[in-house]
């Protein structure tokens, strides 16, 4: 493109005017080397010319086509008369005494090699652009609601975690434990209140909110790999933040990370559904609530699943009739999420 505009300028921008992209018209040149564009004859004479002098020979041969045509070109207004244009009988000689003439000192090596990097980059750029557009076209197809009125956050969020997983990768970038607790943090902020003072953790920790953020981090880890993919990463806080009351209590659940749990460890999860609900009001405020509906859940059994648990908590909707009446009074504008979209 630099090259017919510095060339060839009004043919670039007659090209522009009738909404011709110039790559368009010239990729089938460089993607067949010129075979079936030109006479065989002349493509295998291209082709032993690149490998004596190398690739500036396929530019010298597109504009010397360009240059041929010049005057048809300007005179052409619609694309599909243009494309028709180009694969019309020629001269081979003439056109090889202007490739190698005309454009004989079209480019030395580092003004190609300026070139090519300068479109490389530009290269990786829309194909980065257009990733992240297939990505998040396709969480917007299966998670519908979840991009409602979200959309520049989800973007915005996508590039933050790019950024953070290495950036220059086109594809699979994915942030590991520090990167991936660093970003959960900016999204979920309650978590960083978040401790669990009835569990016993394999190991010490000199900040025991480290411990939530591991298992968060064990908890996102959905194929195991030791490491966050971005669909993943959406996938957690969107159920940390717009999941229902039963939604959020299993991943509370599995994020505390026991087979059964006792009352006091139900308690634990409570306080940390509620940091999530409402950020703004201290759970060891309502203890005494959340210690008697857990006693009611319990009645008399030591320990429950999470099964069991789930079983107990939407029976007669006894999660979501105890999460409105606790904060009925504080909250009366309060619209709980009823369902999850991821």
């Amino acid at each position: 493109s630099n090259m017919v505009k510095e060339k060839l300028p009004k043919v670039h921008a007659h090209l522009i005017l009738i909404g011709v992209p110039l790559n368009v018209l010239c990729i089938q040149w460089f993607l067949l080397l010129f075979i079936g564009i030109v006479p065989n004859r002349l493509g295998l004479r291209i082709l032993d010319r690149v490998f004596y002098r190398g690739t500036i020979e396929f530019f010298q041969v597109g504009l010397a086509l360009l240059y041929h045509y010049h005057d048809l070109i300007l005179q052409t207004a619609e694309p599909t008369q243009l494309l028709k244009l180009i694969r019309r009988p020629i001269d081979e000689y003439m056109l090889l005494q202007v490739a190698y003439q005309k454009f004989q000192h079209l480019a030395g090596p580092e003004r190609m090699s300026a070139l090519r990097n300068e479109k490389k980059h530009l290269a990786l750029e829309n194909i980065q652009k257009s990733d992240k557009k297939q990505k998040l076209a396709a969480l917007k197809r299966d998670n519908p609601y979840s991009f409602k009125g979200k959309e520049q956050v989800i973007s915005d969020m996508y590039d933050k975690f790019k950024e953070l997983a290495g950036g220059s990768s086109v594809k699979g970038f994915a942030l590991g434990k520090d990167e991936f607790s660093g970003l959960l943090l900016q999204y979920v902020p309650a978590l960083k209140n978040v401790t669990f003072d009835n569990k016993k953790w394999n190991h010490k920790e000199p900040n025991p909110n480290n411990h939530v953020l591991n298992s968060c981090f064990i908890y996102a880890d959905k194929k195991n790999k030791k490491q966050i993919e971005f669909e993943d990463f959406v996938s957690t806080t969107e159920i940390l933040l717009s999941g229902s009351l039963i939604e959020q209590f299993n991943a509370c659940f599995k994020i505390y990370d026991e087979k059964e749990i006792n009352k006091k460890q139900f308690v634990d999860i409570l306080k940390f559904m509620h940091r999530l609900t409402f950020v703004d009001l201290d759970p060891d405020k309502n203890i005494v609530k959340l210690e008697h509906f857990a006693s009611s859940i319990f009645k008399d059994k030591e320990t429950l699943t999470n099964e069991l648990m789930v079983e107990l908590l939407t029976l007669n909707d006894e999660l979501d009739n105890f999460w409105i009446s606790l904060y009925s009074v504080s909250y009366t504008h309060l619209t709980l999420p009823t369902k999850r979209i991821v």
